[in-house]
């Protein structure tokens, strides 16, 4: 992290201003030091990251299968699905990016904020809980770290001050401990002039079956690898059924998006099933509620998402 980013961080507890004390900086960046709040608490800088998570924060063990699919896949090789499919639906370009300041709720490999950096963005702050902002994300961002400032935290206890441009949260409230008050905290950085990029899963589609919840309970209990293997033979057969006969795919799984790529589904495939500790369904009345009660609209909406503005 750059020393002048700490401005843009506050004590996920109380809020107050956080202090840089005693840092280690090599080229102009914090490598390691302590953050002070003006409460007392103390947070640590490990590798250039902040790791600003409180009692009471989400725990890191919860999302450890999320840690293993980025380090195992990464997710670079998905920018034309990323961009087909979450970008171009409700944004449009990646030109919307340049020049703005965004902040990616949720960043998991760090793909999605070094893709906003290529776009032009002048600054990202990459929130993730997982240990994988350790490992692949620190080397996802390689070549952007003067534009990608990763933070480890708990989006529920948001440890920023800034308000974005751009906040972007994609697949991941779903995987929280408390999916409305996480949304309501990420509410708080909306203003009359920003932008909210926003979805969770559909309690009507494939992910709220009772079978996906059976299978979650079985598949918990096994090794990540086991399961990273076993994705795969059920990803081989979704890919072959979908390419020899896809009506039969598309007609029962409408809300399923196929791409071309096998790792991306395969990918997917693990996500969906994986043992992560949260996976919430939300009705089409559910989000909508959550939407209004956060005193947001909806500007754009898309099968996969919905673009947000303050509701002024």
């Amino acid at each position: 992290m750059k020393p002048e980013w700490t401005k843009l961080l506050c004590d996920p507890i109380d809020g107050t201003k956080l202090k840089l004390v005693n840092p280690l900086i090599k080229k102009g960046h914090v490598v390691s030091g302590k953050l002070i709040g003006g409460s007392g608490n103390v947070y640590r800088i490990k590798e250039g990251i902040p790791i600003l998570l409180p009692p009471g924060a989400q725990s890191t063990s919860s999302v450890e299968s999320f840690a293993f699919e980025w380090d195992e896949w990464g997710w670079l090789f998905a920018k034309k699905y990323w961009l087909k499919n979450n970008i171009r639906p409700l944004l449009g370009t990646e030109s919307e990016f340049k020049g703005k300041t965004i902040v990616d709720a949720g960043a998991g490999s760090g793909a999605q904020s070094r893709w906003m950096a290529e776009g032009g963005a002048k600054l990202v702050i990459s929130l993730e809980l997982s240990n994988t902002i350790f490992n692949r994300h620190k080397e996802t961002i390689k070549g952007f770290e003067d534009v990608v400032f990763p933070i480890q935290c708990d989006i529920a206890y948001l440890p920023i001050t800034v308000k974005p441009d751009i906040l972007y949260c994609i697949n991941v409230l779903q995987h929280t401990k408390d999916p409305k008050k996480t949304f309501n905290n990420l509410s708080r950085l909306m203003h009359k002039e920003n932008i909210f990029l926003f979805n969770v899963y559909n309690k009507e589609g494939v992910l709220g079956s009772k079978i996906v919840k059976i299978l979650r309970r079985v598949i918990r209990w096994l090794p990540f690898r086991i399961w990273k293997w076993f994705s795969f033979l059920v990803a081989f057969g979704i890919f072959a059924l979908d390419k020899m006969i896809p009506w039969v795919i598309k007609s029962k799984y409408s809300d399923v998006h196929y791409s071309d790529n096998f790792t991306e589904l395969w990918l997917q495939i693990y996500d969906a099933f994986g043992a992560h500790s949260y996976q919430f369904t939300f009705s089409q009345k559910e989000q909508l509620d959550l939407i209004k009660k956060a005193r947001l609209r909806i500007k754009v909406k898309d099968s996969l998402g919905y673009l947000l503005v303050k509701d002024v």
